[in-house]
Formats: structure tokens, sequence, C-alpha cells
């Protein structure tokens, strides 16, 4: 019983070279299980061949029985090569030069010595190393897709249009919010954004707007016209979109407007993350109201190349206008006759003439259909008096209640090309 219990140590090796392989060859198979993973079912066939082992080793012929545990190791090892790469093999037998090196540290030559030293050595170093490198590009590999992964979602969180854009930074500065409006921006664009406002930084800009609200409500509420941005208006400008938020309103009611009862915000310049153009919008720029923005060409609208020639039409055609908001019309102006009609309704500009008219107008429908203009020439001027039109609608009775303001005296002259006409004075009713 002694004898057979002798005989099983190492899975049967009781000769000292035996062990000594059997020592090398655990000590590799147990560096191979660690590159799988230290999965348990992996190393299964070594725990399994080693209780076979252990229970038959006196089954095998005499000469064989010490390397019965070798043998055994020496296939699992073969079996773990599949669940590993070249480089942990390459560890593994720089393990087993460096256990024959130990053995031999004693041993002459002195080559017998240095040599497995040497070649474990530059297997376990080398490997390693290897290994190593691998292992850390992948996680930077794995990181960057995450990091990537992350930033996309975040990209398809922020707004894909201008006017988006614009509620998502009203909303910011009503409710306070700094970590959400900074957001929005990119570096460049938050100190452009922070220096614009006079704060210190971006977080502080949103702050001091939030400070300047003298109505939550109205702020909370507040848009831009549709067509202050570039992406409503058919196309964008080198490759980004320009939103104003310098004409805010606050819809009163159905048809009217009030002031945004807070600060005016500025200019905005979009752009896209060139790496997810699938996403929403980053503000890449901002320029105050009244300011030019950059790489924006000043460009004074023309007329086009067919004008009315009808001149009391000029009255239909500016009350449409009127009823749909669409500040177009104003390239039927000349640049004097804006000037005159701004004035007339103490605003900045034209466009601003329109929607202060628009505010006014209780029925769009039927005010963009005018009726009973006149037209009048004396002293070379030609001029509509549209401050006595009349609007038919059926049901109406005398004396109902216009759908909108008269217009006012219209002062035509010639187009440039001696055709048909624009609107070069205008007087109030």
């Amino acid at each position: 019983m002694r004898n057979l219990l002798r005989g099983v140590q190492l899975g049967g090796a009781s000769t000292p070279s035996a062990k000594l392989v059997s020592v090398a060859l655990g000590a590799a198979a147990l560096v191979m299980w660690g590159f799988a993973g230290w999965t348990w079912w992996v190393l299964l066939p070594l725990l399994v061949a080693g209780v076979v082992v252990r229970l038959l080793v006196w089954l095998f012929f005499e000469p064989w029985r010490d390397w019965a545990g070798p043998a055994v190791l020496a296939a699992v090892i073969v079996f773990l090569m599949g669940w590993t790469s070249i480089r942990a093999v390459l560890v593994a037998f720089g393990v087993i030069a460096l256990v024959f090196a130990w053995h031999l540290r004693m041993a002459s030559p002195k080559w017998l010595r240095w040599v497995p030293l040497a070649l474990g050595l530059a297997g376990v170093l080398g490997g390693g190393i290897a290994e190593f490198v691998v292992w850390a590009n992948n996680r930077a590999a794995y990181e960057q897709a995450e990091q990537d992964q992350h930033d996309f979602a975040v990209a398809r969180m922020r707004p894909d249009s201008g006017i988006g854009m614009m509620h998502a930074l009203i909303r910011t500065v009503s409710e306070d919010d700094p970590q959400t409006g900074c957001w929005l921006f990119t570096p460049p664009a938050a100190a452009e954004f922070a220096q614009v406002v006079g704060a210190p930084d971006c977080p502080a800009a949103i702050h001091q707007l939030h400070g300047q609200i003298t109505n939550a409500r109205d702020f909370a509420n507040a848009t831009v016209p549709f067509g202050d941005s570039t992406d409503n208006r058919g196309g964008t400008e080198g490759g980004g979109v320009r939103v104003s938020g310098c004409n805010m309103y606050t819809p009163v009611g159905i048809l009217d407007e009030g002031p945004p009862g807070g600060p005016k915000l500025g200019q905005l310049r979009l752009e896209k993350d060139p790496r997810f153009p699938s996403g929403g919008y980053l503000i890449t720029g901002y320029t105050r109201c009244g300011v030019l923005p950059p790489g924006v060409t000043p460009t004074t609208p023309q007329p086009p190349p067919v004008l009315p020639s009808y001149a009391p039409g000029f009255a239909r055609t500016l009350a449409e206008a009127v009823a749909e908001r669409d500040t177009e019309v104003c390239v039927y102006f000349t640049e004097q006759g804006k000037r005159e009609f701004a004035a007339a309704y103490g605003v900045a500009d034209c466009p601003a003439a329109v929607r202060t008219l628009a505010a006014k107008v209780t029925d769009p429908k039927t005010y963009s259909d005018p009726q009973d203009a006149t037209q009048d020439k004396a002293d070379g001027k030609t001029t509509v008096d549209a401050c006595h039109l009349t609007w038919r609608k059926f049901g109406n009775k005398p004396g109902d209640v216009a759908p909108g303001p008269q217009l006012g005296t219209l002062t035509l002259t010639a187009g440039p090309r001696g055709q048909g006409y624009l609107i070069d004075g205008f007087e109030p009713c």
C-alpha cells in the first residue's frame, strides 16, 4: 500500500527526471490556464486526466509509469493552446525553460546553465510584453468604442434644427440651468457667449441672463420667427445653420405677438459633430444682435425681375404679406421706402414693421384680400391710397370691425428696368 501511494505522486512520476518534467509542464499548464481566463471548465480535462492517471497508473507498463503524468500534462497543454494566443504559448514555454534552468543551476559546463535561463527569460519577457501590449491596445480600443458610443448617444440628444436649438437655449436660461445650457456649446463658442453677455464664463452668463427675465411665463414660451433660421429658408451657410434670437417674441392669443419677457438672445451658428452627422447640432459661434456674424457677407435683397405694374395691386400684395407674416415683401421697397415704412411704426427695419402690422390682424384669410385701393398721379408721382380699404366676407354687415389695420399711402417709383413699380415712400393713415 505504501509503495502504491509513492507511485501515484505527480501523476505516477517517481524518478527525479519525471518529477522535473511534471513540475515544468504543470507550471506551463497553469500559466496557459491563466491566459485562458481561469475558467474551470477549460481546466476540466486536466482534473479528469489527473484522477484517471492516479487511479489507473498501475495499469501502465513499468517503464512508462513515470511518464504517465507528464504525458497527460503535455496533452492538456496542447488542448489549452487552442484557447490561448501564440504569446501565451511563448510565456508557457519560457516557464518550462526557467524550471529546467533552476534544475541545471549547478550543472557544468556553464552553458548548460545559461542557455535555458536565456531561453526562459526571452520567452517569458517577450511573450509577456507582447501580451501586455495587445491587452493595452485592446483596452484602449474598447474604451474608445465606449466613448464613441456615449458621444453618439449625446449627439442624438441635441436639437436637430435651428429653431429647436434656440428653444433649447431659451429653456435653459428660463430654468437657470447652466449645466444643460453650456452643454449646447463647443468650448470656443461658450467663451464667445460669456464674452458677449459680459460674464466670466458660460455658467455665469446663463445666470446673468436668467436674472434679466421680467416675466418668467412669457420668457419660457418665447420663440423666434420661422424664417430667422437658415435651415427653414431652403439651405444652410457653409455647411452650418444660423439662427437669430434678435426677434424673439411671445405668442399672445392666436395671432398677436408680445414682448419675450426677458433678454433677447443673440445670433447662433450651428454645426454638427463631423463624427456623427446624423446627430443634432452644437452651437459653434455666438454673436450679439446688431453685429454681422463672422463669415457672413452683407447682402442687399434684390427686387424680383418682374414687378407689379398695376399700382393699386400693391395694397393686396402688402396685405397678403402682412397676413402671412412674410417679410420677403420688403424686396418691393426701395431703401427710402423701407426707412419710412419702419419709421411709421417705430421699429428698426421693414421686417419688424411687417410683424408689427401682422400682430394687429384678427382674420388673416379675409385681410389678405382687400378692396377699394385707389391710384393717383400728381406732380409726376404715383401714389396708392390704402387708407380706405374694405374687405368683403360672406355674412358681413355694414359697420363690422375690419379684419386688420388700414395700410397707409404708398408712393411708387419705376423699377430698375423701367418696368413695374417699387414702393419708394410710405405714410401711415
